[in-house]
């Protein structure tokens, strides 16, 4: 099978055709088959990061669906903590100047979306955090175990996907 070593822009750097041949690669290169590289022809990669959505739970999010979409550039990967990339946490202040609305507003908005399953509040000492229910948005493949046996009795684990299908990816088996 004809393999290729490519560059990170798509640049094609080597042809490997025999399997046991050793190949020295540089740092961001890698190996990709002949199909994968047909498949990628007429695409282009945006460089942007991206948070997985799931689409079944969009039409049932709430009245603060605006509100939802600006917290979730600050999803962390695996364990839906809701921080700057600093990994300091969001504090009601930080998340009202987000929001663009006083913190009293924001600390409503902020009870809905915990009553609604949407996000959860925990105390670590003296500060408050708040993650992010995986069912409706996350970064990354997978999650923690956490961060699932946090989630997995809200509604919506049977409103997008069923836990039993989940805990496949999340645990491997």
């Amino acid at each position: 099978m004809t393999k290729y070593i490519v560059k990170d822009d798509g640049e094609v750097v080597d042809v490997i055709e025999d399997e046991d041949i050793l190949v020295k690669m540089k740092h961001g290169d890698r190996i990709i088959r002949k199909e994968s590289i047909d498949g990628l022809k007429d695409t282009k990669e945006i460089k942007k990061r991206f948070i997985k959505v799931n689409d079944q739970a969009t039409s049932m999010l709430s009245k603060h669906g605006k509100y939802i979409c600006l917290l979730l550039k600050y999803v962390g990967y695996g364990d839906g903590i809701l921080r700057f990339n600093n990994g300091i946490y969001l504090s009601n202040k930080s998340i009202s100047k987000i929001f663009g609305i006083n913190e009293r507003n924001t600390v409503n908005v902020l009870n809905d979306l915990i009553r609604e399953d949407v996000i959860h509040k925990h105390k670590e000492k003296s500060k408050n955090y708040y993650t992010f229910n995986p069912w409706i948005a996350s970064k990354g493949k997978r999650v923690s175990i956490d961060l699932y046996n946090e989630f997995k009795m809200t509604e919506w684990v049977n409103k997008s996907q069923e836990p039993s299908d989940y805990e496949t990816v999340i645990e491997g088996k």
